[in-house]
């Protein structure tokens, strides 16, 4: 998962950024915040705040995280409906959603940018 930086700092007035990538790693579900390798690569997805990645005194970690076992659109349509559902039961209005692929932090694709309703959860690309 890229980590948050400078560069995914929005221009827009999104509230959070949603950041998906390929990895062969997955969240431990018996020690928190520990990935183990599984070797081979699937989704991976994690919610930022903006507000959060712009004061650079706090370290910034996501709102949430979710790891998906497959690598198809599906699965990574599945992942950004999912946390789209939370930041809105979060309270969140707006949201980008950004593609890296391979975890590369310079390039990404957006998905998705723009105030979040009902049926945003279903239209990802």
């Amino acid at each position: 998962m890229p980590a948050a930086d400078a560069s995914m700092s929005t221009s827009t007035t999104c509230e959070c950024i949603i950041s998906l990538c390929l990895t062969p790693f997955r969240q431990d579900p018996f020690l928190p915040f520990t990935l183990k390798y599984v070797g081979h690569p699937a989704w991976a997805g994690a919610v930022w705040d903006s507000a959060n990645m712009a004061d650079k005194e706090q370290p910034t970690v996501p709102v949430f995280m979710l790891f998906t076992d497959d690598d198809t659109t599906v699965g990574r349509d599945s992942v950004v409906s999912n946390l789209q559902d939370l930041v809105i039961r979060k309270g969140y209005t707006e949201c980008e959603v950004r593609d890296y692929g391979y975890a590369t932090v310079d390039s990404y694709e957006t998905l998705f940018s723009g105030p979040l309703t009902d049926q945003t959860t279903t239209a990802v690309a």
